[in-house]
Parts: structure tokens; C-alpha cells; sequence
């Protein structure tokens, strides 16, 4: 079980930390002197004794901040073996969160848990046990799924219309642009939507950061593999 009065929260609003205070306290009155960090920095300068043994934490906003702020938990993670973390957030990217989660010491809640569930979930994480709320659990379950379907079953040509989709480009620019067939064009949209399990434009639409960032993941894997290959064989 972790030690009562070991507690950080890591949080640049004062109006959370403050909620974050007197939740924790509702679950367990006996919690005392619960410690409060504005930015991770000063903790990985920290020494060893003034690190909680239990930091909870909201992930930022944008995708750049939030996987900068994945590298951090990851790192204090690393330095500091004693340590547990809860992200409790609204859901971010779910890459990030995936690699979270493969932390035994890192539990994720999100913010749209249910006040029951989110109550049984820091219970759990209080008493030491890795957690993955349900939200978040669905949500990288989502990310895996729409991961191997791009990586490993849209054509280019699917993921090209895709990729013009998502900027705002119609079927008929695209014809005008690529000077390509208006029936064909739509054929590779149907198509890449059967094979991400979409049925319409909405659902589409709300894998569009998803599949983004996993076509920029992997076009980064792709360059990295070819480089590498050249410094081998240079």
C-alpha cells in the first residue's frame, strides 16, 4: 500500500490540485500533507528522499507537450524504482497512453470515468495495483486496431485519398488535382472505410489525429530503418 503521507500532485493549475487534494482525502481521511508540483523538471533533479512515492499527474494539451511530458514520467519512472504514477487526464493521443501503460508502475484514469468507477480506480492504484480505466483501456484497444489496419492493410492510394480527406480536400478537387477518376477515388475511400470498420464520414473523421499520427510514426520508423541501413552498409 502506498505511504499516506508520500503523495505529490503534479499539476500547473492551482484549482486542480486543490480538487485533486480533497478527493484523495475523501477516499482516505488519514492522507496528510499531500506535496504539490507545478512542473516535472525540478523533479528529476530531485533527490532520492524527496521524491513521493506516489505522483499523480494530468497530461498537457497539445501532442507535442503531451509526449514531452510522457518522456518525463517515463524518466522519473527510471531514475526513481520506488515511484508510482496516476495519470489522471481527459484522453490524449492514445500513443502516448499506450506507451504509459507499459510502465507496470503507471495507472491511467481518464476524466470521463464515471465518479464510481473513478473512485474504485484510485482505490486500486492506492493500494499499490497498476490500473487502466475502462475509457482508456477502449481507446488504446482502438489505437492497436486502427494501427495494424494502416500499417499493414491500406494500399498507398487509399492512404493518399486519406491523407486529402483529412486536409480538406473533396473527391472532386482530388480528381481535378491527381487528374484521376471521381469513381475510382471514391472506390479507395469505401475501401480503406471497410477496412478501418467505418461506416460514414463522422466516424471517419474521428480517427483523423489517430491515423495521422500513426502515418507519422511510421514514416519516421521508415526513415530511421533506411538510415540505419546506409550507416551498416556504408
Amino acid at each position: 500500500m502506498i505511504s499516506i503521507n508520500r503523495i505529490g500532485i503534479l499539476n500547473d493549475s492551482p484549482l486542480m490540485r486543490l480538487g485533486l487534494k480533497r478527493f484523495l482525502y475523501s477516499l482516505n481521511p488519514r492522507i496528510t500533507g499531500v506535496r504539490s508540483f507545478t512542473l516535472a523538471g525540478p523533479l528529476l533533479l530531485s533527490q532520492n528522499e524527496d521524491i513521493p512515492e506516489l505522483l499523480i499527474c494530468d497530461l498537457p494539451v497539445t501532442q507535442g507537450e503531451v509526449h514531452q511530458r510522457a518522456e518525463e514520467l517515463l524518466a522519473l519512472c527510471h531514475l526513481y524504482p520506488r515511484l508510482r504514477l496516476i495519470v489522471y487526464s481527459y484522453n490524449r493521443t492514445a500513443e502516448s497512453l499506450q506507451q504509459l501503460g507499459r510502465s507496470p508502475r503507471i495507472s491511467l484514469i481518464s476524466r470521463y470515468e464515471t465518479l464510481p468507477a473513478t473512485k474504485d480506480c484510485f482505490v486500486q492504484a492506492l493500494n499499490g495495483n497498476q490500473i487502466i480505466s475502462p475509457i482508456i483501456r477502449a481507446e488504446i484497444d482502438a489505437f492497436r486496431r486502427v494501427s495494424k489496419t494502416v500499417k499493414k492493410a491500406l494500399t498507398g492510394s487509399e492512404i493518399e485519398v486519406l491523407n486529402n480527406l483529412f486536409s480538406g480536400v473533396s473527391i472532386a478537387e482530388m480528381s481535378y488535382r491527381l487528374n484521376g477518376n471521381i469513381k475510382t477515388l471514391s472506390g479507395y475511400k469505401r475501401s480503406a472505410m471497410r477496412k478501418l470498420g467505418v461506416s460514414n464520414n463522422a466516424q471517419l473523421f474521428s480517427l483523423r489525429d489517430v491515423i495521422r499520427t500513426i502515418l507519422a510514426s511510421h514514416a519516421v520508423s521508415s526513415l530511421q530503418r533506411v538510415s540505419d541501413k546506409r550507416v551498416t552498409t556504408g
